[in-house]
């Protein structure tokens, strides 16, 4: 089993990782992608609740229109 102690490894960084992966994908989800077959609303079904508050509101910061419902 690996331990993480006496590294860098932050946990918040990561979680605003994950916020900003989840907002580039849906933005681009949203604006349309040709190749992709799958929606932003399909796609919004798997981000992590706890997330989806977080990524709703750097969709907004970024001027993207679209938004996980509840």
């Amino acid at each position: 089993m690996a331990s993480h102690h006496g590294s860098n490894h932050r946990p918040g960084r990561n979680i605003t990782r994950q916020i900003s992966l989840w907002a580039d994908l849906l933005a681009d989800l949203d604006r349309g992608a040709p190749a992709i077959s799958t929606s932003a609303t399909e796609m919004a079904q798997d981000v992590p609740r706890q997330l989806r508050s977080a990524v709703n509101n750097e969709l907004a910061r970024r001027g993207c229109p679209f938004r996980i419902s509840a």
